[in-house]
């Protein structure tokens, strides 16, 4: 699945889009008109990027994957518990 989440939308309208891993967004920047009118763009919480008139963005799933690995004997809760040093008191 694809979540696109706005970032400090100027409507209480904007919420997140949950969308199938298929699909592709195609964006592109247009009528910025002023100097102080920007955009930018967070992807996957990583250091932001400005976009000018013009620029395209394309998102999609990517075709690389990542596997993780699950704790036989300790559920995710619990490790992330003991690792944060929650509950320890």
């Amino acid at each position: 699945a694809l979540l696109i989440t706005p970032i400090c939308p100027h409507s209480l309208t904007s919420r997140p889009l949950v969308l199938p891993g298929s699909s592709v967004i195609n964006l592109t920047v247009s009528d910025l008109s002023a100097e102080e009118e920007t955009v930018h763009l967070t992807s996957d919480g990583q250091k932001g990027m400005r976009l000018t008139n013009g620029a395209k963005v394309r998102i999609q799933t990517s075709e690389h994957y990542v596997n993780f690995v699950a704790s036989p004997t300790k559920s995710y809760y619990q490790l992330l518990g003991t690792k944060l040093k929650w509950a320890n008191g």
